[in-house]
């Protein structure tokens, strides 16, 4: 979308929300206490987290901070904010966790995974977190689970708010939200996000030799600015028997690379656009029957510029994503059956590989039978995609409900995932594509247990995830790289989440993930070792409080975070430091209309580091305003 368009955009937006908005008394609270909740509404059988992210509005977080500190997640980024940072679970790697905005994927079919730092949380409700393998619901993708994030729909009165944060390193974000309805049952919402920062941090440089620190000294982070915006337009109109939806996004951005420490790329850069729009159509046929239509699209522009680059002064990249989706729904006493089918299409226009495209249809059935204490859910899945077999995958759990709160459940399922064009296609530099390569596939089972209780809750499942025909560059002769089905994986261990709520206002909740992800390739320096960047052990602890003095609202919340050292070589013979990062806020309610918020992160200024030569940002404070209009 050129920058014309998108003003025309906002400006349509504005003049329709605003003489909706009208002077009330609206009372800004103190972040309120976390709601977040263990399972996922629309997959109750499955082993998930929903994250509710409108508590934390008034607070400067981003969306790969937030999956950071799920259960069960792993976050990498290479640099500060802004910065590409992907999410994996399970021990799965980021090209085998789908990411979804309502429903609407962000892989890009490049490969990689998709890039957290794309996805402001300016318009986000909910963060939907579902662990295991479930292709047969979701699609390719799908190995080691799925997120998906929900946007926020209009109220039923008019609302609005400004918001702006200054922080460490230069960071700057600034917000506007509003959302009215128009007339009857039609509403709409506006969001609009900047955020920019320098990102020039001291951090401790080893020259790339881990272990010897006789050659350490202290540097500073150059050419690590970016530069973001974000514009969010969403329609909903809800009326008896039709549930209808538009949302249209356009994000730009501009960063800087800074490359790693031993070989910095002091002039590189990157330009990203990318536009995402989506209609969806629910409708009631009756009593017991309805119908469901969905309809999106996802394109995005990347230019890469390095001009002291000997191999890729220039790389220009285009993909294109559509979807559509059409589902029936029957229910009768307890028993639901949803048949359906979907539509997916990839294209790809890139210097290096030229022009792609690949089609997948699918066919859906999923059965749904509750006889309380009981629920049941399998569903089916077939795909054909152009130049692969046709395949089918499953995915079944129970779940039973026992007195006093208690829910034991259990699941099964199968993924996989496509290779991606650059693995199929690329020939540049160093590396080159394998049109030979087969789909990598997984199976998943969980165990568990859920106790819910009035002040109080408690999740604990174990797991147990096999992945088969993984791709793996291998060093061809003449020194340059080519993927090959050649890897294979087990990852098994146990995740416990739990909160305390012993008085009101106070809430103590954290997370604790045993990973033992090992590589069963069979190859003797490699066989049954962790596999790096996949840490064993994973906590996370949150204190959240809440008070009322003197007609201000006060809230004070603090959070701790442990991850034991990732393994840096596929023999694990080196390994790096074990990290804890303690971080700190405090929000006040001030005048009716006005929240205030202090926070420091990384308190004691810990040295840390998501990947081999990408430091990350030490000590760091912000600030954040926050008005409702």
């Amino acid at each position: 979308m050129n920058p014309m368009k998108r003003y025309v955009l906002l400006a349509a937006c504005v003049s329709l929300l605003a003489p909706s908005l009208k002077a009330e008394d609206i009372f800004v609270i103190a972040t309120p206490l976390p709601q977040d909740v263990p399972y996922v509404r629309e997959e109750t059988t499955a082993f998930g987290q929903t994250i509710d992210v409108e508590r934390l509005s008034e607070r400067f977080t981003t969306t790969e901070e937030i999956l950071r500190s799920a259960s069960g997640a792993n976050v990498r980024s290479i640099g500060g904010l802004g910065s590409f940072a992907t999410v994996s679970l399970r021990g799965a790697s980021a090209s085998q966790c789908l990411v979804l905005v309502d429903g609407l994927r962000l892989n890009s079919p490049n490969g990689g995974g998709a890039d957290l730092s794309k996805i402001p949380l300016d318009n986000v409700e909910r963060i939907e977190i579902i662990r295991g393998s479930d292709s047969a619901l979701f699609g390719e993708g799908a190995l080691g689970g799925v997120v998906n994030i929900v946007t926020r729909d209009p109220g039923e009165r008019p609302s609005g708010s400004l918001a702006s944060t200054w922080g460490g390193y230069g960071a700057r974000e600034y917000r506007v939200d509003v959302a009215s309805p128009l007339w009857g049952p039609l509403g709409a919402s506006l969001n609009l996000a900047r955020r920019r920062a320098d990102n020039d941090y001291v951090f401790e440089n080893n020259a790339g030799t881990e272990f010897d620190p006789r050659d350490d000294f202290r540097d500073r982070r150059r050419n690590n600015a970016f530069d973001d915006t974000s514009l969010t337009a969403k329609l909903v109109y809800k009326d008896e028997g039709w549930d209808l939806r538009a949302l249209a996004n356009n994000y730009r951005a501009d960063k800087e690379l800074p490359g790693t420490i031993t070989f910095p790329t002091p002039q590189a850069a990157q330009e990203i656009e990318r536009d995402t729009c989506s209609l969806s159509a629910k409708a009631r046929l009756g009593d017991r029957l309805r119908l469901a239509a969905d309809l999106g699209q996802v394109e995005q522009d990347d230019t890469y510029t390095d001009p002291e680059s000997n191999t890729t002064a220039l790389s220009s990249s285009a993909t294109l994503t559509r979807q559509a989706a059409l589902n029936l729904l029957y229910r009768a006493e307890g028993l639901s059956f949803k048949p359906g089918c979907v539509y997916l299409s990839e294209k790809l226009d890139d210097l290096d590989v030229g022009g792609k495209a690949r089609t997948t249809r699918s066919l859906v059935l999923r059965s749904d039978l509750v006889h309380d204490p009981v629920s049941l859910m399998a569903t089916f899945r077939r795909e054909d995609t152009t130049s692969f077999n046709p395949r089918w995958t499953y995915r079944a759990g129970v779940a039973w409900t026992l007195p006093a709160g208690l829910t034991l459940k259990a699941s099964l399922g199968e993924g996989y995932r496509l290779p991606s064009f650059y693995e199929l296609y690329y020939d540049h530099g160093f590396f080159i594509g394998n049109q030979g390569l087969r789909p990598e596939t997984s199976v998943s089972w969980d165990a568990g247990v859920d106790l819910d209780r009035e002040y109080f809750g408690l999740q604990l499942n174990a797991f147990r995830h096999r992945y088969d025909d993984l791709i793996a560059y291998i060093l061809q002769s003449g020194y340059y790289y080519r993927p090959y089905n050649i890897s294979r994986a087990c990852a098994r261990g146990y995740e416990v989440y739990a909160w305390l709520e012993p008085w009101e206002g106070v809430r103590l909740s954290g997370n604790y993930t045993y990973n033992q992800m090992v590589d069963t390739t069979g190859e003797p320096n490699r066989d049954g070792n962790q596999i790096p960047g996949i840490p064993r052990n994973a906590a996370n602890v949150q204190l959240d409080l809440s008070r009322t003095l003197c007609h201000v609202r006060l809230g004070l919340y603090a959070s701790c975070s442990y991850t034991e050292g990732n393994f840096l070589t596929r023999a694990n013979t080196k390994k790096l430091d074990n990290r804890r990062i303690v971080s700190a806020g405090l929000n006040l309610g001030l005048f009716k209309q006005f929240s205030l918020n202090l926070e420091v992160k990384n308190i004691f200024d810990t040295q840390i580091s998501d990947l081999r030569g990408f430091p990350l940002e030490g000590r760091s404070a912000y600030v954040t305003l926050r008005m409702c209009l």
